[in-house]
């Protein structure tokens, strides 16, 4: 009987205790690390403005289920021989701190790079496409227990992407992110969530081309929805 009330006794001691060696997401002075969008399904969407007489504006929009950055798709707008590849699909690595308890400041920083080696064609495309990106943002943890929590976010994103040596663009969204925080252990969590990039302004600027022919500058804005999933660790 003694044996069994000291076990009780010892087991009611662990639980009553272990709040205070579990820190709860969000403290003040916590710092995160995130990688995120590493996994997500996405619509995307790019609006094109006419460069030339009698052609209007197009829009187009294709959805897409991404491991890491799913690069350019297909053809740009107007039959141009250039394609198309939305910035805000990269994954990216982010850096959070928590002035105070739930508020927190920081941002996430992009690059990616993929080179296309059957190009088919002598000056059709682009042999590479690079892109960078930075979102400065403001968020606030809601955390309902030690383990499940909300944690919204909102800033602005620029971008500016580069296609071989053809054409280059840049621009600005919205961007808000609205990730579950499920922390299965101590200073370690999954991001889950939907997350909305609204393109707010763009260009794309080409290179001048042996032979003419490049359309001239003009106004391209993308915009993505999407469920991403992503890794979270704090200090």
């Amino acid at each position: 009987m003694h044996v069994r009330l000291s076990v009780l006794a010892g087991s009611l001691v662990v639980l009553g205790s272990s709040p205070a060696f579990a820190q709860r997401f969000g403290t003040s002075g916590d710092f995160a690390i995130s990688v995120e969008r590493v996994f997500a399904i996405h619509v995307s969407k790019v609006s094109e403005e006419s460069w030339a007489d009698g052609i209007p504006d197009r829009e187009d929009s294709y959805t897409g289920i991404s491991f890491g950055w799913r690069g350019p798709s297909g053809n740009s707008l107007f039959g141009n021989p250039q394609a198309t590849a939305n910035p805000f699909d990269v994954p990216r690595l982010a850096f959070d701190y928590f002035i105070a308890p739930k508020l927190s400041l920081g941002g996430t920083l992009a690059y990616a790079k993929i080179s296309d080696s059957e190009d088919g064609q002598e000056g059709f495309g682009s042999d590479s496409t690079s892109s960078f990106l930075i979102n400065p943002r403001v968020g606030y943890a809601l955390m309902f227990s030690q383990v499940v929590g909300f944690w919204p976010q909102g800033g602005l994103t620029y971008y500016a992407t580069s296609h071989d040596d053809t054409h280059s663009e840049s621009g600005g969204a919205l961007t808000i992110n609205l990730p579950f925080v499920i922390s299965p252990a101590n200073h370690l969590a999954f991001l889950v969530g939907p997350y909305l990039d609204l393109g707010m302004w763009g260009s794309i600027e080409y290179e001048p081309q042996g032979g003419g022919g490049a359309p001239p500058d003009h106004d391209r804005t993308y915009r993505s929805i999407g469920v991403q999933f992503g890794l979270a660790g704090w200090l």
